[in-house]
């Protein structure tokens, strides 16, 4: 199986977790070799919105797009810099 499609396989098998989505990928070397080569991690807006449920899927998507372009691979994203994200920008008013 192509990497795309498995990709989009096992995004397709996570998508429903409210959870942080992890995923291992397994690809096969050759026929007798299972060897995981790389990992998928997925965030979804609903992760987002567990932290700012004020915020609507569009926002919740354009936090998502900031922390792929913006996150630091030594912090990685997690649910604090998730937070920072979304109230750097979208500040909670008072």
């Amino acid at each position: 199986m192509p990497l795309t499609s498995q990709l989009m396989r096992i995004h397709r098998l996570i998508n429903s977790s409210i959870y942080c989505r992890i995923q291992l990928s397994s690809i096969a070397l050759n026929n007798n070799d299972s060897t995981t080569e790389q990992i998928a991690i997925f965030w979804h807006i609903e992760d987002v919105q567990n932290i700012r449920p004020d915020l609507t899927n569009h926002q919740a998507g354009k936090v998502l797009e900031h922390l792929k372009k913006w996150h630091d691979a030594n912090t990685g994203i997690n649910w604090e810099v998730i937070e920072v994200a979304a109230d750097a920008l979208y500040p909670l008013s008072n």
